[in-house]
């Protein structure tokens, strides 16, 4: 990131901006400029956009295009208590993610975007 402080190494980490959980609705965990996460607990909201009825990919998208009108690169991965899931990102052409296979095998994808976030 331009002009970041030496050392800077993470603070998406912080509950509620980079990470949330909650086992009544789901979980969400972002990546991508910390300041905007924290701005707006960008975490927390996609889990209540969840308890609000929002698919999980419904509720990742809504923010990862929010980000991209404000410039910000970003990605978010969200699953509810039913194991629906949702991801979707504004930054590279594709996102590297894992989960379990209902088999309990481990898969590794690399998605490529399918449409163009505004």
């Amino acid at each position: 990131m331009a002009l970041q402080l030496p050392g800077r190494i993470n603070d998406l980490a912080i509950i509620g901006a980079g990470l949330f959980a909650d086992n009544k609705v789901g979980a969400v965990c972002v990546t991508g400029q910390g300041e905007f996460s924290i701005k707006y607990g960008v975490a927390r909201d996609i889990c209540r956009l969840m308890t609000d009825g929002l698919a999980p990919s419904e509720a990742v998208t809504k923010w990862v295009s929010l980000a991209a009108r404000e410039n910000v690169p970003y990605g978010a991965i969200a699953i509810n208590k039913r194991g629906d899931w949702g991801i979707d990102w504004n930054s590279l052409p594709v996102m590297a993610h894992c989960y379990l296979a209902e088999e309990g095998e481990p898969q590794f994808v690399l998605k490529a975007r399918s449409r163009r976030i505004s």
